[in-house]
């Protein structure tokens, strides 16, 4: 794509404003952003100084935003938006007349916690589930680049179907696939070296690469979101996760699974957007 505009994930209220031009949501996105805060104190016990250092890090790190939204541009022609990076509502009645004409969400905005987290906590194993199109990916590999240290593994079963126009929600990205592209086609070609691909059904897959990495830092589910399947590798990853180690989950409030785990293993659960996290006692 020629002409191609890298937005700047917006650093404070006002910047916010010049993307959603909507006060209430930009407010709703603040708040996430303290909840993310919160969430990344409480996985790794780091001070909110030191919290703020790892998100800003990658929000003001230029090469490697210019790598993935040029990728995200280059394969599906859309223009990058500065909202992409804001955790804001959809159509949730709180907000019954928003200024946004189009479904809002985040690209990037658990990307960004995912990449602070890997900063702060520099693992030596990173296990995800769900590698379409490779936004995590991208972001826990960026912050491993800059650790010099780690591995990412990625067990993935890709869409088939074709990427159609944007439709204006995230699943878009998510549910199909780019003419000519694989699994995790978004992650900038600079960082794959410490990437590990296993390209299958994670029922099949993932006791055996859990069981070949072990042990393992930091595991998140990001595939099938159904209560099963959610169910199931919260209970499969879990004797692998080291103690200390993290266990993170996308999209928690699609059911109770996240919560019901948390609540059958006396875990103290952290929260923000949709992401949901979890450190294993360390004296399990």
């Amino acid at each position: 794509m020629t002409n191609l505009r890298i937005p700047k994930p917006p650093l404070n209220f006002w910047q916010g404003l010049r993307y959603s031009h909507d006060p209430r949501l930009v407010s709703f996105h603040i708040r996430q952003v303290k909840r993310a805060e919160h969430l990344l104190m409480g996985l790794t016990g780091s001070d909110r100084r030191t919290v703020r250092r790892a998100m800003f890090e990658v929000w003001r790190d230029e090469r490697f935003l210019e790598a993935l939204l040029g990728r995200h541009a280059a394969v599906t022609g859309r223009q990058p938006r500065g909202s992409d990076f804001m955790f804001l509502t959809g159509s949730e009645p709180r907000f019954p007349f928003r200024l946004m004409t189009e479904e809002a969400g985040s690209l990037y905005f658990h990307g960004m916690i995912q990449y602070a987290l890997v900063r702060l906590l520099k693992p030596t194993v990173v296990v995800e589930t769900g590698g379409t199109p490779g936004n995590s990916s991208a972001h826990f590999l960026r912050a491993m680049d800059r650790n010099q240290h780690g591995e990412l593994h990625t067990v993935d079963l890709p869409p088939t179907a074709p990427l159609s126009d944007y439709s204006g929600h995230g699943g878009w990205l998510h549910e199909a696939m780019p003419e000519g592209q694989g699994s995790g086609w978004a992650v900038p070609e600079f960082l794959r070296g410490r990437h590990h691909q296993h390209i299958g059904d994670a029922r099949e897959l993932l006791p055996q690469v859990l069981d070949s990495v072990k042990p393992v830092d930091i595991f998140l589910h990001d595939s099938d979101h159904s209560y099963e399947h959610m169910m199931w590798e919260f209970e499969t990853a879990w004797p692998f996760i080291r103690p200390g180690g993290v266990l993170l989950s996308d999209d928690i409030a699609t059911n109770s699974a996240f919560a019901e785990f948390c609540a059958g293993h006396a875990l103290t659960a952290y929260q923000a957007g949709g992401l949901g996290g979890v450190r294993k006692p360390a004296e399990a």
